[in-house]
């Protein structure tokens, strides 16, 4: 029985000859070599005319990008505006504005984030640089007054169930 196996099995087990395995080994490392050799395509590329851009083959239009940007802006105002209806919220737009200026004596000025920070109830507006504290507790006072986000609880503002998670679900 043993050498009934060796001779029906052995040739597959060595590498001599050519059994299915080992061509379809030799074609893997001839493949292998082939990729290995082709440079790839470059995952971001500009065409001559700066018109259209692709990533990863997909093809987007400058303009689309340009557009999208101002039209996200614009609904972004819209829904602040609305979220704000009835607060005087200048002096917030203007400390903004004044943040946003991209001029390089200003630019030690611009926003500031701690990506890094992952310390519970972090925000931008809390970092000291920012200059937000001066800010934003004339929408807090607004919010607070509003009703619909907050309301008092036991001498303290606490926010109202589900209405923080509808108004992100609404902006977004």
């Amino acid at each position: 029985m043993l050498r009934i196996c060796e001779k029906e099995i052995q040739p597959y087990l060595v590498e001599y000859g050519q059994t299915t395995f080992s061509i379809l080994r030799m074609k893997m490392q001839f493949l292998s070599a082939l990729t290995y050799a082709t440079p790839n395509n470059p995952r971001f590329y500009f065409d001559p005319s700066r018109t259209t851009f692709s990533i990863d083959g997909d093809i987007i239009a400058v303009q689309t990008v340009h557009d999208s940007i101002h039209r996200v802006l614009k609904s972004l105002e819209a829904d602040v505006k609305a979220l704000c209806k009835g607060a005087d919220v200048s002096a917030v737009w203007e400390h903004i504005d004044s943040k946003l200026d991209h001029s390089a004596e200003n630019h030690p000025h611009w926003f500031k984030e701690s990506i890094q920070n992952e310390q519970q109830g972090y925000s931008f507006v809390q970092c000291p640089q920012n200059a937000l504290n001066k800010v934003h507790h004339v929408l807090l006072k607004h919010f607070s007054k509003q009703g619909t986000m907050f309301h008092t609880l036991n001498g303290s503002i606490a926010a109202i169930s589900g209405m923080i998670s509808f108004l992100i679900a609404n902006c977004y």
